[in-house]
């Protein structure tokens, strides 16, 4: 399950119920991913439950007991982020076993597997409505992940331009990924191709059976959830 902008001062408690209803059988697993509350990636050795505070005052979270942090001990990571309280409780009355973790935790665990032996410089884009995700690698380890609000094309090229300045990389020694099809970003692309020389798309594995109900939506609206299967399937 992967919730965007969703949170319990605002929805509807019968409407997520009416929703969570709908679920039902003997799953293998649950797990839930939040893709725009606060996140913050820390080394694995620098992080101590002793200074929980502190990361409660990087992610700006009003209320401490928000706070989640997932541990990717395959890349000695830590993900500290935000989490309503209110709203695990309503999801936990249906999952008990439930696994909560932040989008950002899928993407990186899904693209460190995938290009931990790569050289070079892979900068990794999904677009989501009013807003990019962009995770930087270098070398086969985290250098940033971030999420950014975006209005036009513009702010898009922008931001994108900002990470790989900031990962002081050339535009011509790494490669860009998109998470999506081609046409999701039929406005971005022309942009970065002036200064980007490797584009490339993540379209939906092709090795997954797909109900018919998939082919009446835009493709590029679901890669988180691939990810997201892929990590914990």
């Amino acid at each position: 399950i992967g919730l965007g902008d969703y949170s319990s001062p605002q929805h509807n408690p019968h409407h997520l119920t009416e929703i969570l209803e709908q679920f039902t059988g003997d799953f293998g697993s649950v797990s839930l991913a939040f893709d725009t509350h606060p996140s913050q990636i820390l080394p694995e050795a620098l992080f101590s439950s002793s200074h929980v505070g502190d990361y409660h005052q990087l992610l700006h979270s009003a209320i401490p007991e928000n706070l989640h942090t997932d541990r990717l001990s395959d890349w000695d990571l830590v993900v500290a982020h935000e989490v309503d309280s209110d709203l695990e409780r309503d999801f936990k009355k249906h999952f008990p076993n439930i696994v909560v973790r932040h989008a950002h935790s899928f993407l990186i665990d899904y693209f460190l597997s995938k290009h931990k032996k790569d050289e070079g410089s892979i900068v990794v884009v999904d677009k989501t409505e009013g807003n990019i995700h962009v995770l930087g690698l270098q070398n086969g380890s985290v250098q940033l992940c971030n999420r950014f609000a975006t209005q036009t094309p513009e702010d898009f090229a922008y931001y994108v331009m900002l990470v790989i300045d900031q990962m002081k990389c050339s535009a011509t020694d790494f490669k860009l990924v998109l998470l999506g099809k081609r046409a999701h970003y039929s406005k971005e692309e022309p942009l970065m191709q002036r200064y980007v020389k490797s584009i490339s798309f993540f379209e939906r594995p092709s090795h997954h059976k797909y109900s018919p109900e998939f082919s009446k939506a835009l493709e590029a609206g679901y890669h988180q959830l691939y990810i997201q299967y892929a990590c914990v399937s």
